[in-house]
Protein backbone atom coordinates (compact mmCIF):
# COMPACT_ATOMS: atom_id res chain seq x y z
CA UNK A 1 0.00 0.00 0.00
CA UNK A 2 3.04 2.27 0.98
CA UNK A 3 4.70 1.68 -2.21
CA UNK A 4 1.69 2.23 -4.59
CA UNK A 5 1.39 5.37 -2.76
CA UNK A 6 4.68 6.55 -3.05
CA UNK A 7 4.31 5.41 -7.19
CA UNK A 8 1.04 7.30 -7.35
CA UNK A 9 2.77 10.95 -5.84
CA UNK A 10 6.19 10.40 -7.71
CA UNK A 11 3.77 10.35 -11.00
CA UNK A 12 2.52 14.11 -10.23
CA UNK A 13 5.58 15.60 -7.86
CA UNK A 14 9.17 15.28 -7.52
CA UNK A 15 11.07 12.51 -6.06
CA UNK A 16 11.79 14.06 -2.62
CA UNK A 17 8.50 15.68 -2.22
CA UNK A 18 7.01 11.89 -2.72
CA UNK A 19 9.12 10.62 0.05
CA UNK A 20 8.18 13.85 2.31
CA UNK A 21 4.52 12.39 1.91
CA UNK A 22 5.51 8.61 2.37
CA UNK A 23 7.20 9.37 5.93
CA UNK A 24 3.98 11.92 6.87
CA UNK A 25 1.85 8.77 5.63
CA UNK A 26 3.64 6.51 8.29
CA UNK A 27 3.52 9.10 11.11
CA UNK A 28 0.13 9.15 10.78
CA UNK A 29 -0.29 5.59 10.85
CA UNK A 30 2.28 5.22 13.96
CA UNK A 31 0.22 7.94 15.63
CA UNK A 32 -3.04 6.35 15.32
CA UNK A 33 -1.25 3.00 16.59
CA UNK A 34 -0.23 4.56 19.46
CA UNK A 35 -2.79 6.68 20.49
CA UNK A 36 -5.14 3.59 19.87
CA UNK A 37 -3.50 1.18 21.63
CA UNK A 38 -3.33 -1.27 18.74
CA UNK A 39 -1.56 -3.53 16.15
CA UNK A 40 -0.94 -2.79 12.79
CA UNK A 41 -3.85 -4.07 10.27
CA UNK A 42 -2.57 -3.92 6.61
CA UNK A 43 -6.17 -3.45 4.62
CA UNK A 44 -6.66 -2.55 1.44
CA UNK A 45 -8.41 1.17 0.73
CA UNK A 46 -11.70 -0.36 -0.15
CA UNK A 47 -11.78 -2.40 3.23
CA UNK A 48 -11.15 1.05 4.81
CA UNK A 49 -14.18 2.52 3.05
CA UNK A 50 -16.36 -0.25 4.34
CA UNK A 51 -15.75 -0.16 7.48
CA UNK A 52 -16.08 3.88 7.86
CA UNK A 53 -19.11 3.75 5.71
CA UNK A 54 -20.67 1.02 8.57
CA UNK A 55 -19.83 2.73 11.42
CA UNK A 56 -21.15 6.28 9.35
CA UNK A 57 -24.82 4.08 9.68
CA UNK A 58 -24.64 3.05 12.88
CA UNK A 59 -23.68 6.27 14.43
CA UNK A 60 -26.17 8.33 12.36
CA UNK A 61 -29.15 5.89 13.09
CA UNK A 62 -28.35 6.21 16.86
Amino acid sequence: VIHEFYTLKCKTKKKNVAIGAVMHKVCNIIFAMLRDNKPYEMITPEEHRKQFDLLNRTTKAA
